[in-house]
């Protein structure tokens, strides 16, 4: 009832109706209250603050807080830190993020936006060991109910002992063999026809198809299907159709059994199919969600027992972890329902699923909305670039610092590029026109920068990209290029309206000073590069600037000077400031971070 009334806040809220939607939301709270429900308390707080963000509410008489939006978060995060082993979702740290922000709270949205940002980051992790859970589970369910059924053979005929032997360890190698061949697939194509050679292997299958759920979750489609050899047409099945066994199977979320005999209707048959005897049809799951529908069906009477029944569950579940891998590779969407209490033990029980593991983990390195990777895959990359730059600079420590230069570029880039007045798409369009925003910038900089260099999404509107082996003097070139990339093409909003942006870009080069590359760290020339960019916001945004050494640069104490008196610098020679902007560049003024470069090296 709780969740009813929450939904039913939403609907009020969207049409207008705010004092309606109010009471529908404080009644779900009050529901929830009476039960003791936390997360329901959370979640109603969470349509509380909606409301009062979409509209303009009396405060309620308890309110401590800046504003009401601000109370019911806070309300929602005090409720989360009392739920044991509960991680608080990002989401509703985003949220309060921005509300402290848009009351002036600088400091207390970014310390709250690094939590959103840690939980994320351990979100994604549960997701790569919960895939290697889910396979671990079947695997051990299967192994106990194939022993368990050799052991009630072996009890009722003991002279058929070695027959059940030899065929459970045949079964258990052969179904181990398939679920890492199956799991190790990444694209949906390749598990169809892994799933199709062992369907035809294991069982007698005259038919085999394999039904998804379509966006909306209202429809079937036939994503793969073999019959006597030949693909089946395109088939769709509404979720709703009474008569198809797809569709029940889907919706009732569990396996269904159907013996004909010869002088039986095959029911339902679908026009230009065989008239099959025995079908067995189960769902697709992953956790508590349900992907689809796989079939194999059979010209023979009672074509199924348990053995074979089992093996097709089996088969179920290695498939539907592979496309939900092949799914999360792709969107990087999917979740799955948290199994921590067994989670230790059973990765001790189970090596075997080590290289899934590890393959899964790589989705854990990119953004999901982008696509991009993530500040995670940098941080366990950057060290590695470093350390290659440094070793060109030191083979060339014996010659002329200009003849290193004509030979190899041995610079690092780092690239600051942030979507100029970014919030306002967000507020005016709403979050879709702002993610649709995002993926398209995403293209633009895989179009400017190259294959070999990392673009990473740093958080929000910005991206960061280490240009790798690119010479400092040419650094300007690919900025001016990015720059263009942005203001030279709208911008396609999902209502098909045109947008036009810009962006600003801060750069700096590693080494920062290249007689002494170790004068500074890469998190330091991360700084740098930060600080160009709101030199270039600061100056007039559509622009690009950095900071370069010069032969005047002192070392010591160079990073905090350039930090901390930067006009001073300039002024002393120190530091050379270039932009493609013709007008002066506002160089004071205060940065929106501080303490970057302990983060990152955290």
């Amino acid at each position: 009832r709780s969740s009813a009334r929450r939904g039913q806040a939403h609907a009020l809220s969207h049409l207008a109706r705010p004092e309606e939607a109010l009471a529908a939301a404080q009644a779900a709270l009050a529901l929830a209250h009476e039960h003791a429900d936390a997360s329901s308390q959370i979640a109603a707080l969470n349509v509380l603050a909606d409301i009062h963000a979409r509209h303009q509410l009396p405060p309620p008489a308890d309110m401590k807080a800046a504003n009401p939006v601000l109370h019911y978060l806070q309300l929602a995060l005090e409720i989360a830190a009392t739920i044991e082993g509960y991680t608080v979702p990002g989401a509703l740290l985003d949220a309060t993020a921005r509300e402290y922000a848009a009351i002036g709270d600088h400091a207390r949205a970014y310390a709250i936006a690094l939590q959103a940002s840690a939980a994320r980051d351990q979100t994604h992790s549960q997701q790569a060991t919960n895939r290697a859970i889910a396979m671990q589970v079947q695997y051990q369910t299967e192994r106990a109910q194939t022993e368990g059924e050799h052991h009630r053979q072996l009890a009722a005929a003991e002279a058929q002992r070695a027959e059940v032997l030899q065929q459970t360890s045949a079964t258990l190698e052969h179904l181990s063999a398939i679920g890492q061949e199956i799991t190790a697939h990444l694209d949906a194509a390749a598990v169809f026809r892994a799933l199709d050679r062992h369907v035809h292997g294991l069982l007698d299958a005259t038919h085999f198809s394999v039904f998804l759920l379509e966006p909306g979750g209202e429809w079937l489609a036939c994503a793969f299907g073999v019959e006597a050899g030949n693909p089946l047409p395109p088939v769709r099945v509404p979720l709703s159709d009474p008569n198809a066994n797809s569709a029940r199977c889907v919706r009732e979320r569990r396996e269904i059994l159907i013996e004909l005999g010869e002088a039986d209707v095959t029911p339902n048959l679908i026009p230009g199919t065989l008239p099959t005897l025995s079908l067995i049809f189960a769902p697709l799951r992953v956790g508590e969600r349900v992907l689809g529908v796989m079939t194999v069906q059979s010209l023979h009477e009672r074509a199924y027992g348990e053995r074979e029944r089992l093996i097709f569950r089996t088969l179920c579940a290695y498939g539907a972890i592979a496309l939900d891998n092949a799914s999360a590779y792709r969107q990087v969407a999917a979740t799955l329902k948290t199994l921590s209490a067994t989670q230790e033990q059973l990765l001790e029980k189970n090596v075997e699923l080590e290289q899934a593991y590890k393959a899964l983990e790589e989705v854990s390195l990119t953004d999901q909305l982008t696509g991009l990777r993530n500040r995670r895959f940098f941080l366990q990359n950057v060290d590695a670039d470093v350390a290659m730059s440094l070793r060109g600079y030191d083979t060339c420590q014996h010659r002329e610092l200009t003849e290193c230069d004509l030979l190899a570029p041995n610079d690092l880039v780092f690239f600051m590029v942030d979507l100029d007045h970014f919030k306002e798409v967000n507020d005016r369009y709403g979050h879709a026109a702002g993610d649709s925003i995002l993926v398209q910038m995403q293209e633009r900089l895989r179009e400017v920068f190259r294959e070999s260099d990392y673009v990473i999404r740093w958080g929000g509107e910005e991206f960061l990209v280490l240009a790798r082996a690119t010479h400092r003097d040419e650094a300007h070139v690919v900025a001016e290029r990015m720059r263009r990339a942005v203001a030279d093409r709208d911008f396609l909003l999902p209502d098909g309206a045109r947008l036009s942006k810009t962006c600003s870009i801060g750069f700096a080069c590693f080494p920062f000073l290249p007689a002494q590359p170790r004068l500074l760290s890469w998190s330091q020339v991360v700084e740098l590069a930060d600080q160009g960019l709101y030199i270039a916001k600061r100056s007039g945004r559509n622009a690009w600037a950095a900071l370069y050494s010069t032969a005047a640069t002192r070392p010591d104490g160079i990073f905090p000077r350039l930090m901390q008196q930067l006009d001073q610098a300039v002024a002393d020679g120190e530091v050379r400031p270039v932009s493609n902007l013709t007008g002066p560049l506002v160089l004071g003024g205060e940065r929106r971070r501080v303490g970057l470069s302990s983060d990152l090296e955290t």
